[in-house]
């Protein structure tokens, strides 16, 4: 795992549960919209690698307790998915 990896995990575990699951999300996101501007190493990475690296992040949540810390799920999900202002658009 990276230096910069390493010390995003070590923040995440310090935050309450929930908290935690919020950033990872926006984190997962964000790597999500700038993943096509990065130019990758050695051509790219293998859906393999992917699914390693994938399957990491998975373990490292669940060994925070995974959503354990949020107390009603489908509440969670509905507030995150809440429509909000987009980003220079009109309200």
């Amino acid at each position: 795992m990276s230096a910069i990896a390493e010390q995003i995990d070590l923040r995440l575990r310090q935050l309450p549960p929930q908290r935690a699951a919020t950033l990872e999300r926006i984190i997962v996101n964000l790597l999500d919209m700038v993943e096509g501007e990065v130019p990758m190493k050695n051509g790219g990475v293998s859906d393999d690698d992917r699914r390693a690296e994938a399957l990491a992040a998975l373990n490292r949540i669940a060994s925070r307790g995974g959503m354990a810390g949020i107390d009603d799920v489908a509440a969670w999900q509905h507030e995150q998915r809440a429509d909000r202002v987009l980003p220079g658009r009109d309200s």
